[in-house]
């Protein structure tokens, strides 16, 4: 792409006039047809420039440049998690495997910060990320023998995993969910 359109940016990024006035970038001249845009997502932390404070509009972007704007353009993702705090190294993990519908919270307001991870919840969040289609394995087919202790919503994930030899049991025939 030479000419990256960003006509699909949001609104109010376009019309957010504290970006009008503003040269973030030596090389992007407020004459250029991507101005108010380019300096709209620096400010939203979507693109930004080199350290002479360049930004190349006329460049092409690579697949790695536009990979990294659309991973900073979902740093605004919303997700009601009290005990995450938006300044915490994990924060921006949170939010992105929130969105990716890999992780759940323990609550609709708690993510469970602090809390130690389960094996089931592991094989469940491991799923999700690996396996994004709805394909399941059949749980009473070598079911472990604490089926019974295993969470109704990490049974899937556990015995899909199970069946592609991505995860084990603990010896005896055991999961050991919790």
């Amino acid at each position: 792409v030479s000419h990256m359109n960003y006509n699909g940016v949001k609104d109010e990024l376009k019309n957010d006039d504290s970006t009008r006035n503003e040269n973030v970038f030596g090389d992007v001249k407020k004459d250029n047809w991507a101005y108010e845009y380019i300096n709209a997502l620096y400010r939203e932390g979507i693109v930004n420039g080199d350290e002479k404070g360049m930004f190349y509009p006329e460049n092409n972007i690579t697949r790695e440049e536009f990979v990294k704007m659309l991973v900073n353009a979902e740093s605004d993702i919303e997700q009601n998690f009290d005990d995450v705090d938006s300044d915490s190294w994990y924060a921006p993990f949170v939010k992105t495997a929130y969105f990716h519908k890999i992780v759940n919270g323990v609550s609709a307001t708690s993510f469970g910060t602090g809390m130690n991870i389960t094996r089931e919840d592991m094989a469940v969040m491991a799923y999700r990320c690996m396996f994004k289609d709805t394909e399941t394995a059949d749980e009473s087919k070598d079911a472990f023998a604490d089926d019974s202790e295993i969470s109704d919503y990490a049974k899937a994930a556990v015995y899909s995993m199970k069946e592609k030899g991505i995860i084990g049991g603990t010896g005896e025939g055991l999961f050991e969910p919790k």
